[in-house]
């Protein structure tokens, strides 16, 4: 310790931050420090569906059904329908992973149409917190965020492929249970 007169501990985890100061030289043996610091995380960690720092997640497992339009870039126009997204929250938090599967791609250029069937792709990094969300599917070429109730999701997506880029919104609703 570089100053012996002040002891700070600071915890922090994505829900907030709890510091504790002692400003006078104090000797602490390390079982009630040892409590201390047990009982600081454990009030930090935003594990409940209500946190201790008004951090809730929605729960998104389950099946969802995806649609985007208006996506727009490189010359094309391009909507995605039928697209089923199975996810799994990881207990306790605001993470969830998962897979798509179905799903069409339709994309107007000039004056083609193409429509591709989309192969299932894995959903990652997914985060609630509050009413917002965030993931991407297949990869971080395919971002999506926006707000989330129990219910629906809806925001912008951008999708990468090399160096084109295209914006849009999706929208998914739940599956009924």
């Amino acid at each position: 310790m570089a100053d012996p007169k002040k002891i700070t501990v600071v915890l922090s985890s994505a829900g907030g931050a709890a510091a504790i100061a002692w400003s006078k030289a104090v000797r602490i043996s390390r079982a009630p420090l040892l409590l201390l610091l047990a009982a600081l995380i454990t009030a930090c960690r935003p594990d409940t569906p209500s946190s201790p720092t008004g951090i809730t997640f929605t729960d998104l497992g389950g099946k969802w059904t995806y649609t985007a339009e208006d996506i727009r870039g490189a010359g094309l126009v391009c909507s995605i329908s039928a697209l089923e997204l199975t996810l799994r929250q990881i207990p306790g938090a605001g993470y969830f992973v998962g897979e798509s599967s179905g799903g069409i791609l339709e994309c107007l250029g000039g004056s083609e149409v193409v429509v591709i069937p989309l192969q299932p792709l894995p959903v990652d990094s997914g985060y609630t917190f509050n009413e917002h969300v965030a993931f991407h599917i297949y990869n971080r070429d395919w971002r999506n965020s926006g707000t989330v109730t129990a219910q629906e999701m809806s925001g912008n997506l951008v999708l990468r492929n090399g160096t084109a880029v295209m914006d849009g919104k999706f929208k998914a609703v739940r599956s009924p249970r």
